[in-house]
């Protein structure tokens, strides 16, 4: 009665990866299959058995040496989304992706989606709004005429510079012949008194 009792037991707890077997001729126990161990059979060895790959990558037992390699998920086949031993690593899926430089990128179900600043639309953001063109053109024609003025400005203070230079030109040759002019005069003055002081001197000869 106690051994049909224990072979119930022994066929019941085996978790259906062994066989119940009277061991030693003394009592029930299970003999696990191949790749799986324990008491009742419910460890299974394989390296895989664990899921140690993750982010639903496919995970491959090698039998010869008891370790395992991890396929990982793909959602398009040209693109490797997953990688690292145990597919744990993402690739940043917005790496490449500028957006035309009009606004972010962002990971939506491994997908690279932007979303567009302001007044810009389109799957990258390529297009500009109405208002944009607006902003950008008034924004030019201002800076256009800001250059103008700034040129104006300039070539202004240039005239005014060589007006000045010029009169000062001038009045230095005004001065310089005035300067002459003078000393002319009293070399003249000179001369007379020299002349006047000899004619003198005659009528007493």
């Amino acid at each position: 009665m106690t051994s049909n009792i224990e072979m119930n037991d022994c066929l019941k707890n085996c978790s259906g990866n062994g066989k119940c077997k009277l061991i030693n001729n003394i009592k029930y126990g299970c003999e696990c299959n191949e790749n799986y161990a324990g008491s009742s059979c419910e460890i299974n060895i394989l390296p895989c058995w664990s899921n140690p790959c993750k982010n639903n990558g496919s995970c491959i037992n090698n039998l010869n040496n008891r370790t395992y390699t991890c396929e990982c998920f793909r959602p398009i086949k040209e693109i490797i989304l997953f990688y690292g031993q145990n597919c744990e690593l993402k690739k940043d899926i917005c790496e490449n992706e500028t957006c035309s430089n009009n606004g972010k990128c962002y990971d939506i179900e491994n997908k690279a989606e932007c979303k567009c600043f302001s007044k810009y639309y389109g799957e990258r953001c390529e297009n500009e709004s109405n208002e944009m063109k607006a902003i950008k053109s008034t924004i030019k024609i201002t800076s256009i005429l800001a250059i103008i003025v700034l040129s104006l400005f300039f070539l202004t203070i240039i005239c005014i510079d060589i007006s000045n230079l010029f009169c000062c030109n001038q009045q230095s040759t005004k001065s310089k012949k005035s300067i002459l002019i003078r000393k002319d005069i009293g070399n003249f003055k000179k001369l007379a008194y020299v002349a006047d002081h000899y004619s003198y001197l005659s009528e007493y000869d």
